[in-house]
C-alpha cells in the first residue's frame, strides 16, 4: 500500500525522490504522482501545530487520498 503521507512527509524534510523511493519502496512514478496532487491540493510538511488546524490537516490529507485514488482510477464521486 502506497504511504502516502509519508511521501509528503519526506518531501517536506527535503528527500530526494530517489530517498523517497527507497524508504517507501515505492517507483519513481508514485512518488512524482503523489508530489504533484499534493502540491495541486496545496498540502505540505509539517502540518501546523494548533489544534484546529491539526484537524484541518487531517481533513486535507483524507481529501489529498480521495482525490488521488479517485484521478488514479477515473472514478467520479457525486455530492449528494
Amino acid at each position: 500500500m502506497t504511504k502516502y503521507r509519508e511521501i509528503i512527509r519526506l518531501t517536506g524534510l527535503g528527500f530526494s525522490q530517489r530517498n523517497i523511493m527507497a524508504s517507501c519502496g515505492i517507483a519513481q512514478k508514485t512518488v512524482i504522482k503523489v508530489q504533484k496532487r499534493a502540491r495541486e491540493l496545496k498540502l505540505s510538511w509539517p502540518p501546523d501545530e494548533s489544534h484546529d488546524r491539526c484537524r484541518a490537516s487531517k481533513a486535507h490529507m483524507v481529501m489529498f487520498f480521495v482525490c488521488f485514488i479517485t484521478s488514479s482510477f477515473d472514478v467520479k464521486i457525486e455530492s449528494t
